[in-house]
């Protein structure tokens, strides 16, 4: 499922119900331009994963552990003009959100550029079956 980001200021959140049983199932949201350049935040396995693909730099990747047990998390992606910053709000949190990463918006609004789609994926990376996931409440505005 993904929505083009029609405005330069904008934001993204989702609420999401997944208890991965391996380390190679994922879940989360994506600012996705093409197979080359994107922005992710997911969890997998027992970690929050902050990633980024773009043509003018190798693939970062950060494992944040996960500071609750329960399968219910939240993400959000916060947009300006000159920046995406990647939150996340577990259980644990209260109504707090915490910051685990941030991407220059010139790394994916280059060569071709007709904006990004904000996305939402499941995957086994290629390893087996994905557990079911549950998105809700998705808000873009």
């Amino acid at each position: 499922i993904g929505s083009r980001q029609r405005s330069l200021d904008a934001r993204i959140s989702i609420d999401i119900k997944f208890q991965p049983s391996s380390d190679n199932e994922e879940a989360g949201l994506s600012v996705y331009v093409d197979q080359l350049r994107d922005f992710n935040i997911s969890v997998r396995g027992k970690n929050i994963i902050f990633s980024t693909s773009c043509l003018q730099q190798p693939t970062q990747t950060t494992e944040i552990p996960r500071q609750s047990k329960s399968s219910r998390l939240s993400f959000r992606v916060r947009c300006t003009e000159v920046m995406y910053a990647f939150d996340v709000k577990e259980e644990s949190d209260g109504d707090d959100w915490r910051e685990v990463g941030t991407a220059d918006s010139k790394l994916i609004s280059e060569w071709g550029y007709t904006g990004p789609v904000f996305a939402l994926f499941a995957t086994s990376n290629g390893e087996g079956e994905t557990k079911p996931v549950l998105f809700e409440n998705l808000v873009i505005s």
